[in-house]
């Protein structure tokens, strides 16, 4: 009779516990909804920062391609600069040095 008792125990637990379950099963369906959409958020936002972080690295390239020709051309009209001065020079003879001053 001890297990007959225990047995109707067991199932009146059993029912405590299928009761909480079916209590707390709709809250854990809208958290799992919850967590759908955020995980959607979240890969939207990564697929964003993924997309800035390429925009970033084509600005970085460009400047870097623009500053690079920037620098030759700086480079070109000094050595010009540079011929030109020595040109000069050159053809300034003995008057043209005095007028050069």
């Amino acid at each position: 009779m001890a297990s007959s008792h225990s047995e109707e125990a067991g199932a009146v637990d059993d029912d405590l516990l299928w009761a909480q379950v079916d209590a707390l099963l709709p809250t854990a369906m809208g958290r799992t909804h919850q967590v759908v959409e955020l995980q959607s958020e979240v890969a939207k936002l990564r697929a964003a920062l993924q997309q800035a972080e390429e925009e970033k690295s084509l600005i970085e390239a460009n400047k870097a391609a623009e500053y690079d020709i920037l620098l030759q051309d700086h480079l070109k009209n000094e050595m010009t600069i540079q011929e030109l001065q020595g040109k000069l020079s050159d053809n300034r003879g003995p008057v043209g040095r005095w007028v050069g001053r």
